[in-house]
């Protein structure tokens, strides 16, 4: 009876493994996607703040702090997806570690 149970209790674990594992995988590839959005809204947001500083017009400024804005918030969405991804490794060791 308690041979039944641990091997049922090992199951429901594997199969959370699966499940979790595949949720971590499509994270990383969002991960890859948000990086990459992220860095070139940062090279946006450069060259804005430098064509503001050159042209010194009223226009080349909004635009580089709007440029900026979105910059920032790719980051803010980056640490965010980067947390999720922190997370699910966490519960991933704490599943792995119920199976030994």
């Amino acid at each position: 009876m308690v041979r039944i149970n641990f091997i049922n209790s090992a199951s429901r674990v594997e199969n959370k493994l699966f499940i979790l594992n595949n949720r971590l995988i499509k994270e990383k590839v969002a991960l890859l996607s948000l990086q990459e959005q992220a860095d070139t809204l940062c090279e946006i947001a450069e060259e804005s703040r430098i064509r503001a500083l050159v042209a010194d017009t009223l226009f080349d400024k909004e635009q580089a702090e709007q440029a900026q804005r979105h910059a920032n918030l790719a980051l803010q969405s980056l640490d965010k997806e980067k947390g999720i991804i922190s997370k699910l490794e966490r519960e991933r060791e704490k599943l792995l570690n119920q199976l030994i």
